[in-house]
């Protein structure tokens, strides 16, 4: 074969029949079986991404159309044997009219190629076809000279358009066609259709490279071509995945699991030395970013589907691990942050200096939580267990052989619930005399007060500016605020227990939300802040990101709403 006879594989195997048109069932079917019943459209809409066979559609349509194989009758399939199928194979039919709508975009050439020989018959085969590429380009004007004539062409006229972009093609046409959406092509499909291309080419490549191969293609066979025949002029010998990468200039799969980890370990050593490799090796920076956020999306699939591919050795395992939410969030930062670095001047250091600023904002989930139970136990009146101190190596080891003292009934009371603290506290100091029953109603609730604010503080704050009606039958608590509404509804067994034990009596309470009081004119506080930590504001601060960065199903924005009696609101 020489130089010149010379065909890449894109145009060597572009689909003849719509039996070839693998992945596009969902189209060929049903021009097909609208052909065997010989309901012809007079205009055909196809549309989809580049490479995947809108064109290829449109000339397997016209063949099928024109084929003289089925006495006279459009043909459900082309034979490609006859004189037209083969002229309009080689673009050289004169009934076959295909034109380029980013090229002739003016309405002077639409009135030219289309308008003025649209009522002419054709010259011999059965239809004349116009086939126009990229319509979505036309101007406005050209639109609206076409509209006519595709609403009401010929008998024998057939319009076929194609375009990457259907939105931009007026409703006004799209209402006069048939619209067929040709999808990109599933990577386990591309890889099949090399395989038989590179069993009828005799050439020797693995099945991992051809794998690579097809994912690199994004779905588009075209482009899924054209690797393919790098790769043979590549390698001089059998094709290997390692050999593709090297050739595309991609970063290895271990490159992006070492990524991967350090990112989710704020590991900014590991983070570092990944860089420094990445640059060595000549990786482009945007192109490390953006594998680097693919396999925290292929990690997401694999969180949420086990069956999922893994983007690296390990991938599923680590996935484990985390929370979707937070796999999610970080594959869309770093998709942000690829954006942004095309228009650095230094795209390596604005990616390995956008990623370190990624580190930082991570969101610690379980560190969040933990934060959450704590506030939420102080708010209802529970004690909270100290955090653990952290200790050197040597004193752990100090701690662990030293013999651990058994721990006394008196300091367990505060972390055990009401009942095991009564059975394990039998002795404990009787508390002061209930006062007799003759004091009046009002100086009952003031005691209960002064005992609440020694015993049960937050409780004391909640009820300290609540009104209350007294009655012979119950005493009723209007608390002012949903929140401190809640909050002392959620006590009230401890609320009427302390009341019995200082009363000497049991007194039924109901608690009412009374309308929360407006703040003092000089903008001072209405209730003291002490009862909420510092390490609280800390939940505050994770509730800006966890916001952002997780949908309202997450486990911990609903138990930051069910506490707060709050609501999500989405930016």
């Amino acid at each position: 074969m020489t130089e010149s006879q010379y065909r890449n594989f894109a145009r060597k195997y572009r689909p003849e029949t719509f039996a070839e048109m693998a992945g596009q069932e969902h189209v060929t079917k049903t021009l097909c079986n609208s052909l065997k019943l010989g309901r012809v459209a007079h205009a055909y809409l196809f549309y989809g991404p580049r490479g995947c066979g809108k064109t290829t559609a449109a000339r397997v349509l016209a063949k099928a159309l024109n084929c003289q194989s089925n006495d006279g009758k459009p043909a459900p399939e082309p034979c490609c044997k006859c004189r037209p199928c083969q002229e309009i194979a080689a673009g050289a039919d004169m009934d076959v009219l295909e034109m380029d709508a980013a090229s002739h975009t003016q309405v002077e050439k639409i009135r030219e190629v289309i308008l003025d020989t649209v009522s002419l018959s054709p010259a011999r085969d059965r239809y004349k076809v116009f086939i126009l590429d990229e319509v979505h380009m036309l101007s406005a004007s050209s639109f609206n000279a076409l509209l006519k004539t595709v609403e009401e062409p010929p008998p024998h006229v057939v319009f076929i358009l194609a375009t990457t972009e259907r939105h931009k093609v007026p409703a006004t046409i799209i209402s006069r066609c048939q619209s067929f959406r040709i999808r990109p092509f599933m990577p386990e499909a591309i890889a099949e259709h090399l395989a038989r291309i590179a069993a009828a080419e005799k050439i020797d490549i693995s099945r991992d490279a051809l794998a690579f191969i097809a994912r690199s293609a994004g779905g588009v066979m075209r482009d899924a071509h054209s690797l393919l025949d790098r790769a043979v002029s590549h390698c001089a010998g059998k094709i290997e995945a390692a050999d593709v990468s090297e050739m595309l200039g991609a970063a290895p799969e271990e490159l992006i699991g070492q990524a991967v980890s350090a990112v989710l370990a704020r590991d900014g050593a590991a983070l570092h030395a990944v860089f420094r490799k990445a640059n060595t090796e000549g990786f482009e920076p945007a192109a490390l970013l953006r594998d680097i956020r693919n396999g925290f999306a292929s990690m997401f699939f694999c969180r949420i589907d086990p069956a999922a591919q893994e983007p690296f050795p390990g991938a599923a395992e680590l996935a484990k691990s985390r929370q979707s939410a937070e796999l999610a969030s970080l594959a869309r930062r770093i998709g942000r942050l690829a954006d942004e670095i095309r228009f650095s001047d230094t795209q390596a250091v604005a990616a390995e200096v956008g990623l370190f600023t990624l580190l930082e904002s991570v969101p610690d989930i379980d560190g969040f939580v933990r934060r959450l139970e704590s506030l939420e136990s102080r708010l209802s009146g529970e004690a909270a267990a100290p955090p653990r101190p952290v200790l050197p190596a040597a004193a752990k080891a100090e701690t662990a052989a030293a013999p651990q003292p058994r721990p006394s009934a008196a300091a367990q009371p505060e972390t055990l619930p009401e009942p095991a603290r009564k059975s394990v506290l039998p002795q404990k100091p009787a508390q002061a005399a209930p006062p007799a029953p003759s004091e009046p109603d009002g100086v009952v609730w003031k005691k209960l007060l002064d005992s609440l604010a020694r015993k049960r503080p937050m409780l004391h704050d909640l009820l300290k500016s609540a009104s209350v009606e007294f009655s012979a039958q119950a005493w009723t608590v209007s608390v002012p605020g949903n929140f401190a509404y809640q909050s002392a509804g959620r006590n009230a067994a401890a609320v009427s227990a302390e009341l019995e034990a200082v009363s000497g009596r049991h007194i039924k309470l109901l608690f009412h939300e009374a309308p929360a009081q407006e703040p003092p004119p000089d903008g001072g506080e209405t209730a003291p802040a002490d009862s909420i930590s510092d390490e609280d504001s800390l939940a505050g601060a994770a509730w800006q990101d966890i916001n952002s960065a997780s949908a309202p199903q997450d486990a911990a924005v609903r138990k930051v709403v069910k506490l707060f009696n709050g609501k999500v609101i989405k930016k």
